[in-house]
Order: structure tokens, then C-alpha cells, then sequence
């Protein structure tokens, strides 16, 4: 099993950040890959 930190948006602030850009397929994410996201 392989841990990929993918990066960290908010929904507030000024503007958009680096990490809201990303898309999974830039990060070699394929069909079946799991992913977990934390909502704090």
C-alpha cells in the first residue's frame, strides 16, 4: 500500500491555492485507486 499526501484546500480565504488546481491524473491516480479525504 502506498500513502500520497495529494495537498490541502480551504474554503475560505483570498483567492485560490496551489492545491486546488490538481487534478488526480496529474498525480498518476487510476481507475480503482483509492482515495481518503478528511473534512475537518
Amino acid at each position: 500500500m502506498v500513502f500520497l499526501k495529494v495537498g490541502m484546500t480551504h474554503s475560505y480565504g483570498n483567492g485560490r491555492r496551489i492545491d486546488d488546481s490538481k487534478a488526480l491524473a496529474e498525480l498518476n491516480f487510476e481507475i480503482g485507486d483509492y482515495l481518503d479525504v478528511a473534512i475537518l
